[in-house]
């Protein structure tokens, strides 16, 4: 490797190390920021495709809210750690994307339905 691209890689380690890194009160901001870049992002994506294509994404929605949801009543009722939710709202959130792509085949439909579930089954 050459020293500019080892430079390169240290640079991008260094990078991703700044979130976990003991910084008092700018830990919290930081987190922040990274979370408000992806959930912006994920909003953003959603927007884009009823801007180019016209399509209404519900599935944005469910998603995010069946992550937050669950995070947030993991967190309520039986005092998990946000970080131990967030695993737990991914796997029901995977579970819901697998329960909506299968059921338009278990009922058989055909055609364009992309308001109803997060992709196109034509």
């Amino acid at each position: 490797m050459t020293p500019l691209r080892v430079l390169a890689v240290l640079a991008l380690v260094a990078l991703a190390l700044v979130p976990v890194l003991p910084l008092g009160p700018a830990q919290e901001y930081i987190w922040h920021v990274i979370i408000q870049i992806f959930l912006w992002s994920f909003v953003g994506n959603a927007w884009s495709l009823m801007g180019r294509f016209g399509l209404v994404s519900l599935g944005h929605g469910a998603f995010l809210g069946v992550g937050a949801y669950a995070t947030v009543l993991l967190w309520n009722f039986y005092g998990m750690t946000p970080w131990l939710g967030v695993v737990l709202a991914v796997l029901l959130t995977v579970a819901r994307l697998i329960l909506s792509e299968l059921a338009p085949v278990v009922n058989a439909q055909h055609g364009v339905f992309y308001i109803l579930k997060a992709a196109d089954d034509s």
